[in-house]
């Protein structure tokens, strides 16, 4: 059997295992999950040529966060209590990458900000303390 519990508003979506919950629709996990931002402060994610895609994962092991900015690598420590999602000491490499760096820091931005995050199927928005929608995101399977 698989559980999946949907609140309305700022809640996480809680999967007993990642499978299919009652209804079909897919139900996936905050943690173990490899997370592609899609849009980070109301504009598309945009991947330059050459580069590798932006995403993060938060690995349950140490509360650990781990990721990629567009150009440079991530690393932090969260917490998590009901709906809300804390990242602190969020640590990168120095590398510059012209044509990435907007969008960097605005991700970098977004990652030391969110508060509160909400999971629907493949989907992930994060909120900050506000309510303020943040980011989108999509699930991608780790190979």
């Amino acid at each position: 059997m698989t559980s999946c519990q949907s609140d309305l508003g700022f809640h996480r979506s809680t999967c007993a295992d990642a499978h299919m919950p009652p209804g079909g629709a897919a139900c996936t996990s905050l943690t173990n999950t490899y997370w592609r931002p899609v849009e980070i402060s109301g504009r598309a994610v945009v991947v330059a040529a050459g580069q590798r895609e932006p995403y993060v994962i938060l690995e349950p092991d140490g509360n650990t966060m781990r990721g990629f900015t567009g150009c440079n690598q991530m690393q932090g420590r969260y917490e998590i209590q009901g709906d809300e999602l804390h990242i602190r000491g969020v640590a990168t490499t120095r590398m510059f990458c012209q044509e990435t760096m907007e969008q960097e820091r605005a991700f970098l931005h977004l990652i030391e900000t969110v508060s509160h995050y909400k999971i629907a199927g493949e989907a992930m928005e994060l909120h900050d303390s506000y309510g303020q929608l943040l980011g989108r995101f999509e699930s991608r399977r780790v190979k």
